[in-house]
């Protein structure tokens, strides 16, 4: 089995980034690439597009002909199809060019949704956010043979969180939290997988003066020191995570009360890094 399958039949996932020989722990993990039908690239660099050439041959190599999708900054669109033209290398699917606009925007795929924006790096970056749509759960045969609910529509209907009436009785779906349960006999669904924002979150209530690491990685610059004051968008900290630097801000003004790192220090998403007050 397939094991990114859901439910027993395999799921369309995207592959973010294709460095040279991606396929070759792919190959050697029996992973399988039927499931990989988009392929988003982040930026034009070397060790994140070399290995896409490859990658799009093995998945040839499947004889699988559903259209696949590239979604990248025109620069990388550009550079696969002039690499493709190059090896002159067959594949037995259409793959679909989507140039993003480098300023932002969403992508629907099957069964989830794609959303990107800008990163500061050396060249053009894009960040990606990917979240699953709400699928339905396994259907409970037995309970529902056990209540009485006929075979067919009413059974469908029931699955896919609709309310159903049979024989003057009424299974109603309830929702509570974005998970659907029945009262009846369908279980309740696989409630979606969702990334966190992109771009700067802000603190819940009470917490204004956080200044938090928005993903692990290591403390390169710190641009002051406890005690002094700074301004709300005033840079107070670099972190470099996946060999791109990142500006770290105040969210509000105020004094820092309590520096918590300095250059060197690894630290994890959402450790504290400064309070501000």
């Amino acid at each position: 089995m397939d094991p990114f399958d859901r439910d027993g039949k395999a799921d369309a996932r995207p592959l973010f980034d294709c460095g040279e020989g991606t396929q070759v722990p792919i190959k050697a993990a029996s992973l399988g690439v039927g499931h990989i039908d988009t392929l988003a690239v982040t930026h034009l660099h070397a060790d994140h597009v070399t290995g896409i050439p490859g990658m799009l041959m093995l998945i040839g190599q499947a004889d699988d002909e559903r259209p696949r999708d590239l979604l990248a900054l025109p620069t990388v669109c550009d550079y696969v199809g002039q690499t493709r033209k190059l090896l002159g290398f067959h594949m037995p699917f259409e793959l679909r060019y989507h140039p993003l606009d480098p300023a932002g925007g969403t992508f629907q795929g099957d069964g989830f949704t794609l959303e990107w924006a800008p990163l500061e790096h050396r060249v053009p970056n894009l960040g990606f956010r990917y979240e699953e749509a709400t699928r339905p759960g396994r259907f409970d045969a037995a309970r529902a043979d056990a209540l009485g609910v006929p075979r067919g529509p009413a059974r469908r209907a029931l699955q896919n969180g609709e309310d159903v009436e049979v024989g003057g009785r009424r299974f109603e779906v309830k929702y509570w939290s974005q998970v659907i349960a029945s009262t009846g006999s369908g279980q309740r669904p696989t409630p979606r997988r969702k990334a966190p924002k992109l771009g700067r979150q802000g603190p819940s209530d009470g917490e204004e003066g956080l200044v938090v690491a928005p993903m692990q990685g290591t403390i390169v610059k710190v641009h002051h020191a406890a005690g002094e004051s700074v301004r709300a968008n005033e840079p107070v900290c670099v972190l470099e995570a996946m060999k791109m630097e990142n500006e770290i801000t105040a969210p509000v003004d105020g004094d820092i009360v309590d520096l918590r790192v300095q250059p060197g220090d690894t630290v994890t998403a959402g450790a504290i890094i400064m309070i501000i007050k």
